[in-house]
């Protein structure tokens, strides 16, 4: 026997031991397809959920306009109801209005008139009837009422005019009945006019055409007047809700009246092309190109502006690679012409709006 054979190994006879692989590995193999599969979940259900928030968001979006849309078709009919004298159905619709938009101010303001003359009336129906024996009237102080509502008329104070003619009508409906109404109704067409092209008080303007209205029809001045401030007041409806459906109806008063203001101060025109913007830039956000780029085009044509004409560029770019071919040529949903110029506007410049052509025959 080697003598070798029995000496113990030594250190550097012993075979390294088998390191541990497993060591270094962050996640087992066996671990790495239930793990990628629940990543591919969780991307999907993240999706989703984004993709349900945003539909919901539109769908709220749409509905409130369209139900701000029908509120103020009822408002258009409350004002035709007021205007036949069917008070009674004009309050219960403004009521309406107004409990389903608290927000809808234009509603409130027009219920507490037509409740003032509700109780109004309901008050002259009160009173006691006239003694057999009255007393002989001053004709000189109705003369002198009616000459002074004349005179106020001529100098624009129809407001004072209004006054003093109600107050003769009161106290005696007789004297020269014809000629009051006849005065009665220009200085309400005069003071709607007036309150609509230059003070921005379109509510009151058209409520000033609907008094007109119970004395005689409104002259052609009058009914383009009142049709430029409901469209206006239409657009309002939809400013920033909607501002494609603002564009629309604010569109209709730019090819008339692109100087016509509201209480803001703000023309239709302005309103008109800042709704052509606001849309254009929520359609490049949600990635619609070429919708996008006809707002931008026709807010360009209508008033050249350097801060968004890099935003037109890049838009009508993506719209040409969306579509492969050259731009589609429909035109947006304002179907105006929007090369308009605030020198074309039919408003006058003098202060004082057109002479009434027309007077009701009593």
């Amino acid at each position: 026997m080697d003598e070798t054979s029995n000496k113990p190994p030594t250190r550097r006879d012993r075979k390294p031991a088998k390191q541990n692989k497993s060591r270094n590995v962050w996640i087992k193999p066996k671990y790495i397809i239930p793990i990628a599969l629940l990543f591919i979940l969780l991307t999907i259900l993240i999706s989703s959920f984004s993709g349900f928030y945003t539909g919901n968001y539109e769908k709220e979006k749409t509905i409130r306009a369209t139900v701000k849309a029908q509120l103020i078709d009822e408002y258009f009919l409350a004002l035709d109801e007021i205007e036949n004298g069917f008070y009674e159905r004009a309050i219960n619709r403004l009521s309406y209005i107004y409990d389903q938009d608290e927000t809808f101010t234009m509603a409130f303001d027009k219920l507490v008139e037509v409740k003032t003359i509700m109780n109004a009336t309901s008050t002259s129906t009160q009173i006691p009837p006239t003694p057999t024996a009255t007393p002989t009237r001053d004709t000189q102080d109705q003369s002198e009422l009616f000459n002074r509502a004349v005179t106020q008329i001529d100098d624009g104070e129809w407001s004072l005019a209004i006054d003093n003619l109600a107050y003769l009508r009161l106290i005696d409906p007789d004297y020269r009945s014809a000629d009051v109404d006849g005065l009665m109704y220009v200085s309400l067409l005069a003071r709607g006019s007036y309150r609509i092209l230059y003070l921005g008080q379109l509510e009151t303007g058209l409520y000033d055409f609907t008094l007109a209205e119970q004395f005689g029809p409104l002259d052609q001045y009058s009914l383009s007047y009142r049709e430029w401030a409901r469209y206006y007041l239409l657009g309002n409806g939809f400013w920033i809700a909607a501002p494609d459906l603002a564009a629309y109806y604010y569109g209709q008063v730019v090819n008339m009246a692109p100087n016509l203001r509201d209480s803001t101060g703000m023309t239709s025109f302005t309103r008109y092309w800042l709704s052509l913007v606001q849309h254009a830039d929520n359609m490049a956000t949600q990635s619609d190109w070429c919708e996008a780029k006809n707002y931008y085009n026709t807010a360009l044509l209508a008033m050249n502006d350097d801060n968004i004409q890099p935003t037109f560029v890049y838009v009508d770019e993506q719209c040409f690679f969306l579509t492969e071919t050259p731009a589609p040529t429909s035109t947006p949903t304002p179907t105006i012409d929007p090369l308009i110029t605030p020198t074309e506007t039919p408003i006058p410049t003098d202060g004082t709006p057109p002479p009434i052509t027309e007077t009701p025959t009593p």
